[in-house]
C-alpha cells in the first residue's frame, strides 16, 4: 500500500509551492472554480477531502514525468 500524507494546510501549501502553481492554478487542475477554495484549505479553515488531495497529487507527479511541450 502506497502511503499518502494527509491532506493538511501545511501539506497542500507545501506541495502547490514546490511544484510551482499558484492557487488558482492548484485550484483548477482539481476541477475547483476559483483559487478561493484552495486558500481555505492551505489556510486550515476547510479541510480538503482525500480523493481530491490523491488526485492533485496524480497530477502533479503526471506533469513531472510527462511534461507537455510549450504551445
Amino acid at each position: 500500500m502506497i502511503k499518502i500524507p494527509p491532506p493538511t494546510a501545511k501539506n497542500i501549501l507545501a506541495v502547490r509551492t514546490r511544484a510551482g502553481l499558484s492557487q488558482t492554478a492548484a485550484a483548477k487542475l482539481v476541477y475547483l472554480g476559483s483559487g478561493s477554495r484552495w486558500s481555505e484549505y492551505e489556510r486550515g479553515a476547510r479541510q480538503m477531502d482525500r480523493a481530491r488531495w490523491e488526485l492533485f497529487l496524480l497530477k502533479i507527479h503526471w506533469q513531472l514525468v510527462n511534461p507537455l511541450p510549450p504551445r
